[in-house]
């Protein structure tokens, strides 16, 4: 019989920094009115939370830790008719995270430095079938630790 030449690798687990996870995670404890999404709103009335491509490097260091500015959205989608709530909510849930000294990684792959609200609340659309739009922008500071096979910093 012949001799097994076969291999076997193990390979690491994906490197993820866990922050838009732990940001939904922050607004949904700030929310009262409105679920929160991913991304995209619902069907129905709703917060999305969005990580948007303008983020930048700030610094980088020798280790491979770099100094980050996130930049998200926060979109509410409600009905004309729940304009008033759904702008205070938004209003509200930016002031708080402003607020914020601390959103912990839960696997370790970031420092969190602040929350500044960038753009206050405007409005973005209304459609035809009666829904209404308005969004938050924010920028997250953030220290990103690489990708460490042990899974520490």
């Amino acid at each position: 019989m012949p001799e097994d030449t076969t291999t076997t690798t193990t390979t690491q687990p994906m490197y993820y920094m866990d922050y838009e996870d732990r940001l939904i995670d922050e607004v949904e404890t700030i929310a009262r009115n409105y679920p929160i999404f991913a991304d995209i709103n619902s069907v129905n009335s709703s917060i999305s939370v969005a990580t948007l491509p303008a983020s930048t490097t700030i610094r980088k260091y020798y280790d491979g830790i770099v100094d980050k500015e996130y930049v998200s959205e926060l979109t509410v989608k409600a009905k004309a008719s729940e304009r008033e709530l759904a702008t205070k909510e938004l209003a509200a849930i930016g002031a708080e995270l402003a607020e914020l000294s601390d959103i912990p990684s839960s696997n370790g792959s970031y420092d969190f430095g602040g929350i500044t609200v960038t753009n206050e609340l405007f409005f973005l659309e209304a459609t035809t079938d009666g829904w209404i739009y308005f969004k938050l922008q924010i920028k997250s500071l953030l220290t990103v630790y690489k990708e460490q096979t042990n899974g520490e910093k």
